[in-house]
């Protein structure tokens, strides 16, 4: 390979890297892990340049920078992403310098694991971001009294939770202004059918009022009507009662009315960290 056509496709490597970034954590992690480990040993077998250093510098220098330098900045800034990306692109960048002077039988064996290791280590990723979310914030309640909360159903009688006697609450809290609340409304439905068996599990959205503007009860039901879950609104002053700050937040009460969760709402296979099914389970078992 020639020079210029090593540093071109160097460029390439790189923007690919950074631009993959647009599609989210999940996309990029394997990506960029699979550029620079794979994609790491092609450029490093195809070095021209006779001081070696100048090709490691244009294989492994813009890019990796970018995430060690974000990886510091992460330790200013606890909500910036940037530790599991620099663990991968570290330990990728670590397997390419390993394996490039190895034979081909080797190769394809280490290979063959790494590969595994990144599979493994994608469909595991949510629950780091979950555990950052959840573990650190002010939303995780666990067996506290629910509050005294007014509540409306859809014909504007007021509801109270706690009268509901023997049963397990899961509630979507959610506001018209939120855009990955009303995507998840499938989600959320989808989930309460799964439960259409157990009368013990009852399924809510419950609406907060805009503090902006005074929002009309038609402008909110047009995204609610779809769907077949019971649709609670929250006076004012709820949102203040559950500490929340941003939605959509999931709320899950015993059948004892204390609240043992609010969080995100986990149901993928790999989402072991405050899993819906494991916290439904034990609520179940420790109110029997």
């Amino acid at each position: 390979m020639s020079k210029s056509l090593f540093i071109v496709s160097c460029i390439v490597l790189h923007s690919i890297a950074i631009l993959i970034n647009a599609l989210g954590q999940l996309v990029a992690f394997p990506v960029e892990s699979l550029l620079f480990s794979f994609g790491g040993i092609y450029f490093l077998k195809n070095n021209p340049f006779q001081n070696k250093n100048i090709g490691y510098m244009l294989i492994f220098g813009l890019y990796p920078s970018l995430v060690f330098g974000a990886f510091l900045y992460s330790f200013n800034d606890p909500s910036f992403a940037a530790k599991p990306q620099t663990f991968i692109l570290l330990t990728s960048i670590i397997f390419a310098f390993i394996v490039y002077k190895k034979s081909n039988q080797q190769f394809i064996k280490i290979g063959v694991v790494y590969l595994l290791f990144i599979v493994t280590s994608t469909a595991l990723l949510p629950n780091y971001y979950i555990w950052r979310d959840e573990n650190k914030s002010e939303y995780e309640i666990i067996e506290k009294e629910l509050p005294e909360l007014i509540l409306f159903d859809e014909r504007g009688n007021l509801v109270d939770l706690k009268k509901m006697d023997n049963k397990i609450i899961v509630i979507d809290i959610w506001n018209s202004s939120c855009g990955i609340c009303i995507k998840k409304f499938p989600d959320f439905e989808k989930l309460k059918n799964e439960f259409s068996e157990d009368s013990s599990v009852l399924f809510y959205t419950l609406n907060l009022p805009m503090k902006r503007f005074e929002e009309k009860k038609q402008d909110v039901e047009k995204y609610t009507n779809p769907y077949s879950f019971e649709k609670l609104y929250a006076d004012k002053n709820v949102q203040a009662l559950l500490k929340i700050n941003a939605v959509p937040q999931y709320m899950i009460i015993d059948k004892n009315k204390k609240v043992r969760y609010l969080g995100s709402l986990n149901t993928g296979t790999f989402e072991f960290y405050n899993n819906f099914y494991s916290i439904i389970e034990k609520i179940k078992n420790d109110t029997i």
